[in-house]
């Protein structure tokens, strides 16, 4: 078998009720030289027994389970490390991929040899995508227009070879994804994609959900301030840090306004006593 544009990758921890759609959704692509592999961490449901009945009706499908859980990121390193393709595109096992999603961002990172990454970020109205930043750019491009390297993996599409060269995630919990785009922009040119390339499911089992959105950002701050101190990195992020604060900030603002506002009883009596 020759080696595959696209190696896709699948992490699973017991989610036999959404793999289904996840799997189909990826045998359903109009792009079709690809490779499927999915890396199961130690699931006690019916998880493996779906993936590897989809794996007998297509040879395109390898399927793997670990000896031991790893956990998230360390896994989605351990599901890269199966794959021979060109790029490697992730998608959650709860999550799907429409049919165009693999054409459409293959030619787009395609169009940019140099490129290390692809992003599904943007939504400017006044630029035509796909377009190519080079490192600085893309810090640019974040921090002052809209925010791209806050993307989970389904967004993105990468370079095995950067990828690799990079060590992947370093298994940092909750922005282990944050992390190493930014640490790949430093090193590659950076391909922004349209927005709404795959649909990201919600539902109350993600592990979001119980994320620490204070020790998040307190996270995402350290590893800009570590980076600021780095010579690889590509300007100079003083300024942008500050920036980035004071998004978060204006946003948890907004957001404790709008709780506020959408509990009556608060508000009312607030009116009552003024």
């Amino acid at each position: 078998m020759s080696q595959p544009k696209v190696s896709i990758l699948t992490t699973c921890y017991n989610r036999a009720r959404f793999l289904d759609d996840a799997i189909t959704s990826v045998l359903a692509q109009t792009f079709e030289d690809f490779e499927y592999i999915i890396v199961d961490d130690g699931s006690t449901d019916e998880s493996i027994e779906i993936a590897t009945h989809y794996a007998k009706t297509d040879q395109r499908i390898k399927v793997y389970v670990n000896e031991t859980n790893l956990g998230d990121y360390p896994n989605r390193n351990r599901a890269a490390s199966y794959a021979t393709g060109e790029y490697i595109k992730y998608i959650d096992s709860d999550d799907v991929l429409f049919p165009h999603t693999i054409d459409v961002m293959v030619r787009c990172i395609d169009s940019f040899p140099e490129a290390g990454i692809g992003l599904s970020a943007a939504s400017i109205q006044e630029t035509r995508y796909p377009i190519c930043l080079k490192p600085a750019e893309a810090f640019h491009f974040n921090f002052t227009e809209t925010d791209i390297f806050g993307r989970a993996p389904g967004s993105a599409i990468i370079r095995r070879s950067a990828f690799e060269s990079q060590q992947g995630f370093s298994g940092l919990r909750q922005i282990g994804d944050f992390e190493c785009w930014l640490k790949l922009a430093c090193y590659y040119p950076l391909v922004v994609m349209p927005r709404d390339l795959y649909w990201a499911r919600i539902h109350p089992e993600q592990e979001q959900h119980y994320d620490d959105f204070e020790t998040k950002h307190e996270m995402k701050v350290q590893v800009l301030n570590k980076l600021k101190e780095s010579a690889v990195c590509p300007v100079d992020l003083e300024p942008f840090i500050r920036e980035f604060e004071l998004r978060y900030h204006k946003s948890r603002a907004r957001t404790k306004l709008k709780h506020f506002l959408a509990t009556p009883a608060r508000w009312s009596g607030f009116l009552r006593a003024s």
